[in-house]
């Protein structure tokens, strides 16, 4: 079974991935904000939007099992 992710150009497939990726850490950013607003020094609040900004110029990031993007992985199929 083929999705329409794995249909596509693999170029337009990297930059949808990476787009998407960038998103969600964002929002993650500006989530952390909201919630600890007050009590985040202008230092932290830059070291965040840093890690936001490094992820979109380094286009090729090393595998981690502690990512948040495997979550939204297909598992593995049974052998």
């Amino acid at each position: 079974m083929t999705t329409w992710l794995t249909d596509l150009d693999p170029a337009l497939r990297w930059l949808l991935v990476t787009s998407l990726q960038a998103s969600i850490l964002v929002v993650l950013v500006l989530g952390i904000q909201a919630a600890l607003g007050r009590w985040l020094n202008p230092r932290i609040r830059y070291a965040l939007w840093a890690i936001v900004v490094l992820r979109l110029l380094i286009p090729v990031v090393p595998a981690s099992s502690w990512s948040v993007f495997n979550l939204f992985n297909d598992p593995p199929a049974p052998t």
